[in-house]
Formats: structure tokens, C-alpha cells, sequence
């Protein structure tokens, strides 16, 4: 099952864990809700580690598609001079 955070944008993941990063900075809050907060945060880390994650797979795979394209054009061009 999908977590709220995993539904979210990598902005509103990062808004959220600033938002939290922000309320455990002030110290003014208990212990359980600290440890809560911490948690929470946690899951919008690890959302936005996946999501980082998929982003540099995608990049992988334009890059390698950018080199086989460059590659097919100098082999187009030497077949043309030859």
C-alpha cells in the first residue's frame, strides 16, 4: 500500500519535511509528538529517495538513448563519405 508521501511530488515531500524540520527546530513540543514528527519525517526522506532514485534511472536510460542516436549519426556520416 502506497504511503501518503509515496502519492506526493518531490516538492510537496520536500515542503513537508521542512515543515516538520521547522516544528522539531523550535523545541517547544513533547517527546511523542518529537518522535512522531521524526518518523513522519523519515517517510518523506525515504519517498523522496525513491523518487530521486527514479529520476537519475531515467537520466541513465535518456543518456544511453543520446549516445546510440550520436553514434548512429557518425556511422550515417562515415557511410556517406565513404
Amino acid at each position: 500500500m502506497a504511503t501518503k508521501q509515496e502519492k506526493l511530488s518531490f516538492e510537496e515531500n520536500l515542503a513537508g519535511l521542512q515543515q516538520i524540520v521547522e516544528r522539531l527546530e523550535r523545541g517547544d513540543i513533547a517527546l511523542d509528538e518529537s518522535v512522531a514528527l521524526y518518523e513522519e519525517g523519515m517517510r518523506y526522506a525515504q519517498a523522496m529517495n525513491g523518487q530521486l532514485k527514479k529520476a537519475a534511472g531515467k537520466v541513465t536510460t535518456l543518456e544511453k538513448k543520446q549516445a546510440a542516436f550520436e553514434e548512429s549519426l557518425f556511422e550515417l556520416q562515415e557511410d556517406a563519405d565513404v
